[in-house]
């Protein structure tokens, strides 16, 4: 089980919390994937169960709900169903069998479905006694405005780079491959750890980067051919809407790296001689593009038309 990296605001005010007991119903926590959010909630939920992050999921009051995946494919479900939120639901209402807390975590809370989301909401209405949910998600804007107000939300911001890189250290890693790997993680632990041990993966990092550079200027066709390899994707499973997700969240902390004038991920390439000249109105309107087209991977879009839809709006 991985260790918190940073958020000590959230870790301080969920100890005053529980040292009151003022404990809420219902929790919303929101942040980017890798930033900590789930290694926090199952610390947490363990402390509160007096147990183990590690025997957490046998304990008898903790209760997890996740994207199912299929058997043969091992692809995860486009949605969280119904039945899902009834078995979740069920935990909640009873007595805890150890006599504390009873404890359930929905991961990916924004992909609830419509009939999922409305069982959930009659639990949130009628809340149990120590009885504590938590809804993670990336997008607190995915889940619906009903659930949205029964909640209490906590936002879980990317690690600072010095703390992050000094975290790395601690564990071991070099520290000129520790700032390198904290710069281009963004501040997400989960992500600058998983490079560690996955050079692969972060070689596949580097390479969409430089996809992205590359592209800029470039007329639409030429783009279009560059960005082939996820606009040509007809797959509708969710692993494929996965994918975009994260490669337009990319090309989005790619232009904030823009907007804020920083150093370009690439080592030793400054963004002054690798991107257009445009004004800040304009990337700010490439970015919401990125926004809206993210907003519609969960509709039956093709790819390739949301991608289009970024593409024009770059330079």
């Amino acid at each position: 089980m991985q260790t918190l990296i940073g958020h000590t605001d959230v870790t301080n005010f969920f100890d005053a919390v529980v040292a009151h007991d003022r404990l809420s119903h219902a929790y919303g926590f929101v942040g980017p994937e890798h930033v900590g959010k789930e290694t926090y909630v199952k610390q947490l939920a363990a402390k509160l169960l007096l147990t183990t992050p590690e025997t957490l999921l046998v304990h008898p009051d903790f209760f997890l709900v996740d994207r199912l995946r299929d058997e043969k494919t091992n692809k995860r479900s486009q949605h969280i169903d119904v039945d899902q939120i009834r078995d979740l639901t069920s935990v909640l209402r009873r007595s805890a069998v150890r006599g504390g807390y009873t404890i359930a975590v929905v991961t990916d809370a924004g992909h609830m479905n419509s009939y999922a989301a409305n069982a959930l909401l009659k639990t949130l209405e009628e809340p149990k006694s120590r009885a504590i949910l938590f809804l993670l998600t990336e997008d607190k804007d995915q889940v619906p405005a009903t659930i949205q107000s029964r909640c209490q939300w906590v936002y879980f911001s990317p690690v600072k780079e010095t703390a992050l890189a000094q975290a790395l250290q601690n564990r071991g890693v070099e520290a000129g491959v520790a700032n390198t790997l904290a710069h281009v993680s963004r501040g997400l632990p989960g992500q600058a750890l998983g490079w560690v041990t996955d050079t692969e993966s972060y070689s596949e990092y580097e390479r969409e980067i430089e996809q992205f550079w590359t592209m800029l200027g470039k007329p639409l066709y030429e783009k279009m051919a560059i960005t082939e390899h996820i606009s040509s994707n007809k797959d509708e499973h969710r692993e494929t809407k996965d994918e975009l997700w994260k490669t337009f969240s990319l090309w989005e902390l790619l232009i904030r790296d823009i907007l804020c004038t920083t150093v370009a991920p690439l080592a030793g390439k400054s963004l002054s001689s690798r991107v257009p000249h445009w004004s800040r109105r304009q990337w700010l309107g490439a970015t919401q593009a990125i926004r809206d087209a993210r907003a519609q991977i969960g509709s039956n879009v093709q790819p390739r038309l949301l991608v289009e839809h970024i593409l024009l709006a770059l330079p």
